[in-house]
């Protein structure tokens, strides 16, 4: 807007759009920015159509002044990866320079000769046992002469890291459970050790130090996990939870440090790479003094791709790699889509992958068993450089396991990511599940499924403005056993939990005292059952707004809700509104900690209205709410096997509020609460049996009658069938069912092919 409009901040927006040809929607209000701008977004819009935009910018002070603009876009198709130009056939022992299918070239070469835009590269299958391959791309490509690196047709091209060689381990003599050997001086630093397939934890000691007996090491195994120690002797220990002996394992090592980095040189490169396996990544490196002791150490990468825009990456796989797929730097308008990463380090507790960056040797033990490690890493990693505007990224339908970060964009430094959306990802077993780091203007988190992770989506660096959160599934959220007096996890004594808490938003973080975020958390169902597990723990408040609608909020542990350090702040946000509330183990919706570390007094409420009035008068602040707040039951379909749908009979169905642009389209008469509407969902068809009743469902599926038998106390019993939009079609009613085993059935014939309850 122009400098110095609407001084006193009277201004708003009103926001609509279209399909070409089709009705008008109402989308979400803008936000309003403190510099003087508006920032929006159109949501769950179709691929490859045609948009029409239209933006009422309305001052009411002192006058009255409508400005309405306008625009008009086609969104993004989907990338359709194909081998297309002047092809390039390469092989795991191919040689020479005609690069056909069947005189296949060498890899490395061909990357060092430079890949001319419209190039295909074919991999044919094998291992590909290279690192530090390096590919400058000095050429703004057409979008249609891209660069593609690809898996030739029916092939199956492996980049291979790892150490495979067979080795005699010697049992210990103070701990016959460790067992020991000498590795290969090209191991060094190896910060990769898998037994049977699993990773083992660096613990950076031996045994106990005398000073600090706690301190982790792999005698005690005090992070109960299976781990190593490596000197620099470049001897190795092991030992397991199980104590087995290391003979009758396989043990693989990391021998490759870097696997592949391509610089754009800041063009628009249009590099296609699709359907290759990456594993074992992961080796360290350091520096040395002239002693022979470490000094400076450095992070692996498997891709690491700078300056480079406009780059898919499609379908490829990477099996226990560090830092698995980053973008540095001036890097726009890339996709990562459809691939698959898997590690052990997201397994582990906060201060475990904290403790896996390097250390000073402690002067009690010279032997630098932690240099070399750097395990904090993220599976997709998007990091600009400090200052840097970077825009447009995608990251999309991917899996992601067993990462300490799952998803990443961003980073503390002072740059600033606008408009990046990562949707319809499956995370799990990461510590935090979705990163979204430094400034964020417009970017979009929706439809992933992000579970067995202790922080869902974390914002901890101010400047979020905005950032849209919805339609998301974070379920099982995992409270992990932490390590010593940890003064970010205390119970409400003010005693050290050796518990790390849950939370589906980590937002602490800067100051109190410069609250700029806008975050909004729309349609998302939030589901936890370990006692310390929160739906959100909110602490350090550092945002200037946070809404909530309609999400559903499930809780079987200590509380839903968990307000820490929140004493005399009366600009706080809170907005609730339309959320389903309900805690099955205990009740409390939720705890107000007035002082964190401070006074040993926390405040739990069972009733909402009550923990309204708690929080507001805890803070002070007229931002601080709950309204049309809703306690049921969500009736999920299968929670246990994480689908997270609502059934028919859910009383959520129908009870959701109107949110312009995300719930415009509805089954039934009113929007479902939390990340599904009903028509979404997706139900079993195998036989359903309650054990508690003996009830069975059959045949199933059936073109004529369906049964249902149980055994009955007796009684009354009612048989209803609903269809997928929440209508019931049949009914019967029975009032003097005897006892005993007892089958109803109802007449399905006349019903249309589909899925009932």
């Amino acid at each position: 807007m122009p400098l110095g409009y609407d001084a006193d901040s009277t201004a708003f927006t009103e926001v609509r759009y279209r399909a070409l040809g089709q009705d008008w929607q109402p989308g979400f209000p803008a936000a309003r920015l403190a510099i003087g701008e508006f920032w929006g977004s159109l949501f769950q819009l179709v691929t490859a159509t045609g948009y029409e935009l239209e933006v009422s910018l309305v001052d009411s002070f002192p006058v009255f002044e409508k400005v309405i603009l306008t625009a008009a876009t086609t969104t993004l198709a989907v990338p359709n990866v194909q081998s297309s130009g002047n092809l390039k056939w390469v092989s795991p022992n191919g040689i020479g320079s005609v690069y056909s299918e069947t005189s296949p070239g060498n890899l490395q070469t061909l990357f060092a000769s430079g890949l001319p835009c419209g190039t295909t590269v074919l991999m044919k299958g094998g291992n590909y046992t290279l690192d530090n391959l390096n590919l400058q791309l000095n050429t703004d490509c057409a979008e249609t002469k891209p660069i593609t690196i690809m898996a030739a047709p029916g092939e199956s091209p492996v980049f291979d890291g790892g150490s495979y060689e067979q080795y005699t381990w010697t049992q210990g003599t103070g701990d016959t459970s460790i067992w020991w050997t000498n590795l290969p001086a090209d191991l060094e630093f190896n910060a990769l050790c898998l037994v049977d397939g699993e990773r083992m934890y660096p613990y950076p000691l031996l045994t106990p130090l005398p000073i600090d007996p706690t301190f982790p090491n792999l005698w005690d195994l005090n992070y109960d996990l299976p781990g190593y120690y490596r000197n620099k002797q470049n001897q190795v220990f092991i030992k397991t939870l199980d104590k087995k002996n290391i003979n009758d394992s396989e043990v693989i090592f990391s021998k490759r440090f870097n696997c592949l980095t391509i610089n754009g040189n800041n063009k628009n490169v249009h590099l296609r790479i699709k359907g290759i396996h990456f594993k074992y990544y992961g080796k360290g490196s350091c520096e040395k003094d002239p002693f022979g002791n470490p000094t400076n150490c450095f992070p692996s990468n498997t891709i690491r791709i700078v300056d480079a825009s406009h780059v898919v990456v499609d379908n490829c796989i990477f099996d226990f790699c560090n830092y698995p797929l980053t973008f540095e730097g001036n890097s726009n308008d890339n996709i990562v889509m459809n691939c698959q990463i898997k590690d052990g380090t997201g397994y582990w507790s906060h201060a475990a992958f904290k403790t896996s960056r390097d250390v000073i040797p402690w002067l009690f033990d010279g032997s630098c068993g932690s240099y070399g490690r750097y395990l904090e890493n993220s599976g997709i990693n998007l990091a600009p450089n400090p200052g840097q505007v970077t825009q447009g990224n995608i990251v999309w339908k991917n899996t992601v396991e067993g990462v300490v970060g799952g998803i990443s964009l961003g980073s503390s430094n002072g740059s600033i990511m606008t408009e990046n959306d990562v949707y319809e990802n499956k995370v799990s077993w990461c510590y935090d599940g979705i990163d979204a780091l430094g400034e964020q203007r417009n970017t979009r988190i929706w439809g992933n499924d992000v579970g067995h992770c202790p922080v869902g989506t974390s914002l901890i660096w101010r400047e979020q403005k905005p950032v849209y959160i919805f339609r998301n599934v974070y379920h099982h959220l995992d409270q992990r056993k932490n390590y010593r007096d940890d003064p970010n996890f205390q119970d409400c004594n003010n005693t050290a939990t050796h518990q790390s808490w849950s939370t589906a938003l980590k937002l602490n973080a800067g100051t109190e005292t410069d609250p700029n975020d806008l975050i909004y958390f729309i349609h998302n169902t939030v589901h936890s059952n370990e006692p310390l597990a929160f739906n959100l723990y909110l602490w350090t408040p550092t945002w200037k707004l946070l809404q909530l609608r309609n999400n559903i909020f499930y809780s079987e542990g200590e509380s839903n809700f968990m307000f820490d350090g929140v004493m005399n702040q009366p600009t706080y946000s809170f907005e609730s509104i339309g959320n389903n509330v309900v805690n099955a183990g205990n009740n409390v919706k939720g705890i107000v900690r007035p002082i964190h570390g401070g006074l040993n007094e926390c405040f739990e409420y069972e009733n909402m209205g009550d923990l309204e009035s708690g929080l507001s008068g805890t803070t002070g602040s007229s931002f601080s709410f709950f309204e049309n707040t809703l306690n049921e039951l969500p009736h999920f379909v299968d929670p246990e096997n994480e689908d997270f749908h609502l059934l028919p009979t859910s009383p959520l169905i129908n009870q959701g509020l109107p949110v312009l642009g995300f719930n415009n389209q509805f089954e039934g008469i009113a929007p479902d609460i939390g990340a599904f509407e009903l028509a979404d969902s997706i139900v079993s068809v195998q036989p359903v049996i309650l054990l508690e009743t003996g009830l069975v469902i059959f045949p199933n599926p059936s073109t004529g009658e369906f049964f249902v038998r149980f055994n009955s106390p007796g009684g009354v019993a009612d048989l209803q069938v609903w269809d997928s939009q929440g209508r019931l079609l049949a009914e019967k009613h029975v009032s003097d069912l005897p006892s005993g085993m007892q089958t109803l059935g109802v007449n399905i014939s006349t019903f249309q092919t589909g899925v009932y309850f």
